[in-house]
């Protein structure tokens, strides 16, 4: 099934897929109440935000005629928000690296996602240009042939490392279009900060969000996780209903009566998705 959280590479058909905690803090985004940063990311401004751009006024009216661009007018005029001029900057790029026209519309297609589920134009482009702007996050725009596209954080850039050595792609960082474009908005990424996530620890944190535990316990072997084990605690009439692959249950007696079970689950990270 195809889902804006996975694509299957053009050329040597692989699979890229967002990790799960990257897709939970996506929708936990737009479930904010009064959410300030998206609510400032899609009001509109002045068009002057794009005088360092060197984007020309035919070129946005040949981009809107051809489709890649949306934009609604009040009493005749444009109503720019901050999200359309990131994605302008973005079609600009693209046109400049040689990406023509009819692949920065499938681009469009993914980057405006699931708009009407989330009330906003490009809901994939804004949350990850908060990440990068107000996380200082380092994620990109990889765009392949016949414009299938991904967004990918640099934790999932090194998971897929190898895969993008060899298919042909070209590639948008964010952070470099804040820095080359958005100067006045004084752009501060604070290196010292910057760390990139092993696949073990994104599988982790993964597991953690999605699974309720009362502890963890992590196992590991030249600084590199192998395994963990999760415990919880519960009524013993709920232990019947677990059913564990590789781990155990264990009755904890007081005063002669079973008063609750330990439930140990043990997992590899080899065998994790």
């Amino acid at each position: 099934m195809k889902t804006p959280y996975s694509i299957e590479t053009p050329v040597h058909k692989s699979i890229i897929q967002k990790s799960l905690s990257y897709c939970n803090g996506l929708q936990h985004f737009y479930r904010i109440k009064n959410n300030a940063l998206s609510e400032s990311s899609n009001r509109p401004m002045s068009t002057n935000f794009l005088d360092n751009s060197e984007i020309t006024y035919r070129q946005r009216n040949l981009w809107q005629e051809k489709g890649l661009f949306e934009l609604e007018r009040e009493a005749g005029w444009r109503k720019f928000s901050f999200m359309d001029a990131i994605w302008l900057l973005i079609i600009k790029d693209l046109r400049e690296l040689g990406v023509p026209s009819s692949s920065i519309l499938k681009v469009k297609e993914y980057v405006m996602s699931e708009s009407k589920q989330y009330g906003v134009k490009y809901p994939f482009l804004e949350f990850a240009n908060t990440l990068s702007l107000d996380k200082g996050f380092w994620l990109y725009l990889f765009v392949f042939r016949g414009g299938v596209s991904i967004i990918l954080d640099e934790a999932e850039v090194a998971q897929n490392e190898v895969l993008l050595r060899v298919e042909p792609h070209v590639r948008i960082c964010f952070n470099s279009i804040h820095m080359r474009y958005l100067g006045e908005f004084n752009i501060d990424i604070d290196e010292s900060i910057k760390m990139v996530v092993t696949r073990e620890e994104k599988k982790l944190i993964s597991f953690i969000r999605q699974e309720p535990f009362d502890q963890i316990e992590v196992k590991s072997k030249e600084g590199r996780m192998y395994s963990f084990e999760s415990i919880k605690w519960v009524n013993p009439a709920e232990a019947i209903n677990y059913d564990i692959d590789h781990g155990d249950i264990t009755l904890q007696k007081q005063n002669g009566k079973i008063t609750k079970a330990r439930i140990a689950k043990k997992k590899r990270f080899d065998n994790l998705k």
